[in-house]
């Protein structure tokens, strides 16, 4: 009788089981597939408003796809680097049966955390509408690879004071609302792939109109014309930087130490985080190639000055990573005591680490260096760091990683534990 009891009891908590399970997938098919016209749901940390909604739901064959439009975000839901970066990239369209066809009035009117925004693999994202980024103070670009977005409402990017670039694709832009861009940066950027030339004019005039100051183009696979319309670039906006002049750019700020002409690039060396970094930005150090966010598109970053992240706290690893970077300067990592990793990779011009380089960098752990190029460590460059660093080098014969040792070793990383991947031919 015991053994039978338990028999039903199970019997029961499993029926109970798919009972539940079949309530929790009602809830799921209800909360989206039914939601009214007007009505929000969450989804990957975004609400999203329902503009269209979903024909006959509960009817395979006369089912018929909705629409919805980006309304914000879900602060429960949504992580930091979302709410810094957001991007719709098509999974709404892949995993509901929604189409994404803009972002709302008012989306994200007001946030200051918003850095960029993308709309990617969206097939039928048609709009920005009115003040949908107005106030987005921290907004630096904003891209679509999709064709169709036709319409930005007015004020859509009103009072973005950083937005210096935008993409879009193909000829469908065709409106731009009153003071969609016043009052952002002094220069915009507009990067543009399969258009023509005559539609990128007409840009031009219609952002002009809602406010923008100075506009040019980068034209990526420009669509074929017989006559092509004569349009802004770059060389138009070049903005010569004397010797020893600083700007900020992203996350950094640098220094010039060659001018630029229109046939010649300049050259700039990093000096430091900008006051705006926030400490995400300054745990990695990871510079590009060349400064390509100010308008200007003439200099390769050649160089980090001297103390130009002396006494930093937040910095954790140091990548110079496949750019034209040239050297180390005097002190410039001196003090940064969270630093636990630098590497030096695939940067054939890099020849020097200058003296105090890392001095005080208590917490260094490894260090990857995989040039051979290195010609000088400077005195005490390594002084105060851990006693057993891990190197990595890489792309070097038997006497060059002799050299590079003696070096290290006479700038203070007295029993560094070398580790040796072979020449990549």
């Amino acid at each position: 009788m015991k053994k039978l009891i338990l028999h039903l009891a199970a019997v029961f908590f499993i029926m109970g089981m798919f009972n539940i399970g079949s309530i929790q997938s009602r809830a799921y098919y209800d909360n989206y597939y039914k939601v009214p016209k007007g009505g929000e749901f969450v989804y990957e940390g975004f609400v999203y408003r329902v503009v269209k909604p979903i024909k006959n739901p509960d009817s395979f064959k006369k089912f018929r796809i909705g629409e919805v439009e980006l309304a914000g975000f879900d602060p429960a839901c949504a992580d930091k680097y979302t709410l810094e970066n957001p991007s719709i990239v098509g999974t709404i369209e892949e995993d509901l049966p929604y189409d994404f066809v803009g972002i709302a009035d008012d989306a994200f009117k007001g946030n200051t955390n918003i850095r960029s925004f993308g709309a990617y693999g969206c097939t039928n994202f048609r709009y920005v509408g009115k003040s949908a980024f107005e106030g987005c103070t921290k907004l630096e670009d904003f891209s679509t690879n999709r064709k169709g977005l036709a319409t930005i409402g007015d004020r859509a990017f009103y009072g973005c004071e950083s937005l210096n670039e935008v993409y879009f694709t193909d000829d469908s832009l065709k409106s731009v609302g009153t003071d969609a861009f016043a009052n952002t940066s002094q220069i915009i950027r507009v990067y543009t792939y399969d258009m023509s030339t005559k539609h990128a004019s007409k840009i031009n005039k219609l952002l002009k109109k809602a406010g923008a100051k100075d506009v040019y183009f980068i034209m990526d696979t420009p669509k074929k014309e017989k006559t092509k319309t004569k349009i802004p670039t770059a060389s138009d906006f070049m903005k010569k930087l004397s010797k020893g002049e600083t700007f900020v750019s992203g996350s950094l700020s640098y220094r010039v130490v060659k001018t630029a002409t229109k046939k010649q690039r300049g050259e700039v060396e990093v000096i430091g985080f900008n006051s705006s970094a926030s400490q995400e930005d300054m745990e990695r150090f990871d510079p590009w190639n060349y400064v390509d966010e100010i308008g200007y598109e003439c200099y390769d970053v050649v160089g980090i000055a001297d103390n130009a992240f002396k006494g930093n706290q937040y910095i954790k690893d140091c990548w110079i990573n496949e750019t034209k970077i040239k050297y180390i300067g005097k002190s410039a990592f001196e003090g940064c005591t969270q630093l636990e990793d630098v590497n030096i990779i695939w940067s054939k011009d890099f020849s020097a680490i200058k003296a105090r380089a890392f001095y005080g960098c208590s917490s260094l752990k490894e260090m990857g260096i995989h040039v051979n190029t290195v010609k000088k460590v400077g005195k005490d460059a390594f002084a105060g760091t851990p006693s057993k660093i891990k190197v990595e080098v890489e792309n070097m014969n038997s006497k060059e990683i002799s050299n590079l040792k003696q070096m290290l070793k006479k700038a203070g990383m007295e029993k560094a534990r070398y580790s040796h991947c072979k020449r990549i031919a």
